[in-house]
């Protein structure tokens, strides 16, 4: 298997993590517990804008999507469809800062619907990751040569998570406490 396609599975897989934090941020939320923790849900939004929405879905584009293209032109449908949910994802993600915002001044104030936003989103970010796991990384290890994977390792190797790995950026500590201590690891 490519380096280069284990990356991508594995940023899949942190990123999974993460939502799974959310997930259950978002069920506290809905159930009116007390005691939520508003700082770790703003750095899982940060999180997201960060690095799923600002580094990988832009190298998934530009390298993955791209390759794929030039080797698979039947493809077009499936990338330009992942690009929209691309965009979808970060118009979602923004709604949520949004009401995160009005909902961490006025709580209990639009708990609910924030609740409901936060589930909404997390069920979208599953399938369209699922939806790149099972179409396009299968054609992809099927199709690309190992020049195209070198130029997509180059490219997912060149930032690292930073949440997961070696380098914990500073700011992500109790996001990275937090899906350690309460996330199961998948797999």
């Amino acid at each position: 298997m490519p380096k280069a396609l284990d990356i991508i599975r594995t940023e899949h897989r942190n990123i999974g993590r993460v939502l799974d934090a959310l997930a259950m941020l978002g069920s506290d939320l809905a159930a009116g517990r007390s005691g939520l923790n508003w700082d770790l849900l703003n750095a899982i939004v940060y999180y997201i804008r960060v690095f799923p929405d600002n580094l990988h879905h832009p190298k998934e584009e530009r390298h993955l999507f791209e390759a794929l293209l030039r080797r698979v032109p039947a493809a077009a449908r499936t990338v330009a469809a992942l690009k929209d949910e691309h965009a979808e994802g970060e118009a979602r993600l923004k709604a949520i800062a949004d009401m995160l915002a009005v909902s961490e001044r006025a709580y209990p104030e639009g708990r609910q619907a924030l609740a409901i936003a936060i589930a909404a989103y997390v069920d979208f970010e599953r399938r369209h990751m699922m939806r790149e796991e099972m179409e396009i990384l299968p054609l992809a290890a099927q199709c690309l040569d190992d020049e195209d994977w070198s130029d997509i390792g180059r490219a997912f190797a060149a930032h690292a998570d930073p949440v997961f790995g070696d380098n914990l950026a500073v700011g992500f500590e109790a996001l990275h406490r937090y899906v350690v201590e309460h996330v199961k690891v998948p797999g």
